[in-house]
């Protein structure tokens, strides 16, 4: 099975701890498409295009409050696309807006 992802998938390597499964299950919510690879010691997100989170999804899906971006970033050590940040949620697109 070839490991290749099209160019055009964006998103996330996270750590797999409970705040980046949070993560993952709260991209998954948002984006039709969404695909998380469990690669043992991280998770590796995927979706095609433009991929959302917000800070309300991950602490739904946590069960409790994250420290924003701070706590995204504490378990985001990578991702693909082009990466934005606001005071309430990110995004790893494709192409420039």
């Amino acid at each position: 099975m070839s490991d290749a992802r099209p160019a055009s998938n964006v998103g996330p390597v996270l750590e797999a701890c409970d705040a980046g499964r949070a993560v993952a299950a709260a991209i998954q919510t948002l984006n039709d498409g969404a695909r998380v690879e469990d690669r043992g010691a991280y998770l590796r997100v995927s979706v095609p295009g433009t991929c959302v989170v917000t800070r309300r999804a991950i602490e739904a899906a946590l069960g409790r409050s994250l420290d924003w971006p701070r706590g995204l970033e504490l378990v985001m050590p990578a991702f693909q696309g082009l990466f934005s940040l606001d005071a309430e949620r990110a995004e790893w697109s494709f192409e420039r807006r």
